[in-house]
């Protein structure tokens, strides 16, 4: 339906600002990253975390992404 579409569009959108905004920052590099991979990788973290459900998303998407993408040192 038009509401599950606007939820993910605005998921799709949040990964994607959040990826540009922080990236090597906070520890990941996801340069080259389709953002429905890092959706992918989202969704898969939190089935592996579920304890991490009613974190902010800011905190769990890091998570998710430090985990998935780490920079190269």
């Amino acid at each position: 339906d038009s509401g599950s579409a606007m939820d993910g569009g605005r998921c799709l959108g949040y990964l994607a600002g959040f990826a540009d905004a922080a990236g090597e920052r906070f520890g990941f590099c996801v340069k080259g990253t389709t953002t429905g991979t890092l959706a992918r990788v989202y969704v898969a973290y939190m089935d592996k975390n579920p304890k991490l459900f009613d974190e902010p998303e800011s905190v769990t998407v890091d998570f998710a992404l430090a985990d998935a993408y780490p920079c190269p040192k």
